[in-house]
């Protein structure tokens, strides 16, 4: 964690370690960038710093969200460094030291930043031009898949790498009609006309249209897709993949034109 309360050189107090690195992703596990590792404390703000000869005897045991401390802190790579006063700091637990010093946390919320979702690509067959009412409209994915993504991030000792696994997508394929609506974990490949159809009929991603396009909006039915990511979380402090998050991408949108087919008896 960023920070905890527990037993500092025989005193009871807050501490934390810290690096004073910038935050830079990297390609692999660990930290780079070199970058020093800190103790830190926090000690009643009320009392002038300068007085402060043994910060630790005077840690705050459990400290206040918003309540104003003083922070000091040790340069861990320094056998003889001394605690010094860094900055009067209003407490905020998930910024313990005011962004005076780069934590795990820190880390963790860069690589999750990292991730970049696209909207997912809608195929249909027939091809959209050819689309019509009471034929099955085939969905396809590239691949069959949604692909996975995996972000890394490390700055001094703190690393941190999330991997987003795609595991649905969600169509609507924009009539209204019951059953327009819905999930699929199993996708199919884009429709390949030199090989034979009926083995590439979907399990999940077809739709049949019982009514032509012509009064929805814009003279076509408006199909949309979004693909679900499970994100898992591995970091320097936790070696085993956490489910951390269940998110949705960018939705996709396409009109689609879908026409009627009037037989003639002659």
């Amino acid at each position: 964690p960023s920070n905890s309360s527990g037993t500092l050189y025989d005193q009871v107090g807050v501490f934390a370690a810290y690096s004073d690195v910038n935050i830079r992703p990297t390609g692999s596990r660990g930290g780079t960038g070199g970058g020093r590792e800190h103790i830190c404390v926090l000690t009643d703000a009320r009392t002038k710093p300068d007085a402060f000869t043994t910060p630790t005897q005077m840690a705050v045991r459990h400290p206040a969200e918003g309540f104003v401390y003083a922070l000091f802190c040790k340069d861990l790579t320094d056998p003889e460094a001394e605690f010094l006063y860094v900055a009067t700091i209003r407490y905020d637990p998930g910024n313990p030291t005011a962004g005076n010093f780069i934590t795990q946390a820190d880390v963790t919320a860069y690589a999750m930043a990292l991730f970049q979702f696209e909207a997912p690509p809608v195929t249909v067959a027939p091809p959209e031009a050819d689309q019509v009412v009471g034929v099955e409209t085939w969905l396809g994915y590239p691949g069959g898949a949604v692909p996975d993504q995996v972000v890394r991030a490390a700055a001094g000792p703190f690393w941190a790498e999330g991997t987003a696994v795609g595991t649905a997508v969600a169509y609507d394929m924009g009539d209204g009609r019951p059953g327009s609506v819905f999930t699929c974990a199993e996708l199919a490949p884009p429709f390949d006309p030199a090989l034979p159809a009926e083995p590439q009929r979907p399990t999940c991603t077809r739709y049949t249209y019982g009514y032509s396009s012509v009064d929805g909006p814009g003279g076509a039915w408006p199909v949309s897709a979004t693909a679900s990511y499970e994100i898992s979380l591995v970091t320097e402090d936790d070696l085993t993949p956490r489910l951390v998050q269940t998110l949705d991408g960018p939705t996709a949108v396409i009109p689609l034109v879908v026409t009627e087919l009037q037989a003639v008896i002659r």
